[in-house]
């Protein structure tokens, strides 16, 4: 009996271990502007990530109010967690937590002022959680404008350094400036992988902005492109883009110098190694950043070519040497410094006698370096 009653009392105490607290919603953040323009008609998403200990399931939905000043609420909403399915919420996958609405900012408020937003969700339990987000500005905002950008119309290659600069205004106010970017056009598709950002050039209330431009700036660049200036303020809204054609002139790089052993001597023994690492120095007007790749070619002894007539890719990367990896990890001392390096490996099956290497160095643009040739003697 006392065996039975001792059982049941750790059967017990697992039951109370292995019995869990019922979840709870939770509010993991929300998204949306701290800025809304009366002016506009665009729809301007408002979004909530929410959570739940049982899985998001159990959540029975998000709304907000907006209450004014004076603590009224002048707006009721909702956010779906519908896919997007039947409804224009925006959102993407049904179920996940995350909900979703759009909303036109005249459709909250026409009166200009601060807000706060306050944000509910809860769950099947009837438990409910709130979030505020503010201030909120509503505001009637008009676009900003570049009124004029200098940017020579040539850009040659190997430029010196120089300062794009540009001019901004916003009717509103200088301060709602929040970006002023310049894109590069070829063919009405930017070329760019992202716009550069111009910063502002002068005291506060200035309305002058600028973006310092040396000539790496033509890396992979050749050609008529369009330069393409634009403000953006505080609300998200831009003007009107303000562009020029600009000539950019891109010329091939040289090699420099190339660091090979005048001689090596054939390992004696079976199975061993000469140790023969490849240097090559080189250069191009728009910057290393504008090198493809550099590479060169073995001509044996025999006038056949090594790697069976492919070239042999040399690194910039600064990696020491792995004997596992050699052509990754090829011994580099520095990455980005302009020195491209191979480490080569001399066996006893080498043939004997002079071989002939040929350096090239190919830039974005597909030039070519005119040939650096340079040998090296192996040793019987």
């Amino acid at each position: 009996m006392a065996l039975l009653v001792l059982l049941a009392g750790l059967s017990s105490c697992r039951d109370a271990v292995n019995e869990q607290e019922p979840g709870a919603p939770e509010i993991k953040s929300v998204i949306m502007p701290s800025s809304w323009n009366t002016n506009s008609v665009e729809e301007v998403t408002v979004e909530l990530r929410a959570a739940h200990g049982d899985g998001p399931a159990f959540l029975t939905g998000a709304t907000f109010k907006v209450f004014d000043a004076d603590e009224t609420i002048i707006f009721e909403g909702g956010l779906l967690d519908d896919g997007g399915y039947q409804s224009n919420s925006g959102d993407v996958l049904a179920g996940d937590g995350v909900y979703r609405n759009r909303y036109v900012p005249s459709e909250i408020t026409t009166l200009t002022g601060v807000y706060r937003f306050e944000f509910s969700v809860g769950d099947k339990s009837g438990t409910v959680v709130q979030k505020e987000v503010a201030p909120v500005l509503f505001a009637y905002d008009a676009a900003p404008q570049v009124v004029t950008f200098t940017v020579p119309s040539l850009l040659p290659s190997g430029f010196s350094p120089l300062k794009v600069t540009a001019r901004v205004t916003d009717p509103d106010s200088l301060e709602e400036i929040e970006l002023v970017t310049m894109d590069v056009l070829q063919n009405d598709v930017s070329v760019l992988q992202d716009p550069y950002e111009l910063q502002k050039d002068g005291q506060a209330g200035d309305s002058l902005y600028s973006l310092q431009i040396d000539s790496s700036f033509a890396a992979g660049l050749q050609g008529s492109y369009v330069f393409s200036l634009n403000a953006t303020d505080r609300f998200g809204v831009s003007g009107t883009p303000l562009t020029q054609k600009v000539q950019i002139e891109n010329e091939g790089g040289r090699i420099l110098w190339v660091d090979i052993p005048d001689q090596v001597q054939r390992p004696a023994v079976n199975g061993d190694f000469t140790i023969v690492p490849i240097f090559a120095r080189v250069d191009d007007p728009q910057g290393l950043a504008d090198v493809d790749s550099v590479y060169f070619f073995s001509l044996k002894p025999d006038t056949s070519y090594s790697n069976n007539g492919r070239p042999f890719l040399m690194v910039d990367n600064g990696r020491p040497l792995n004997l596992d990896n050699p052509f990754v990890e090829a011994g580099d001392a520095e990455a980005g410094d302009g020195i491209y390096t191979l480490t080569t490996l001399i066996s006893n099956s080498a043939e004997a006698g002079t071989y002939i290497f040929t350096f090239y160095m190919r830039d974005k643009l597909n030039h070519l370096t005119p040939v650096f040739t340079d040998s090296i003697e192996v040793l019987p």
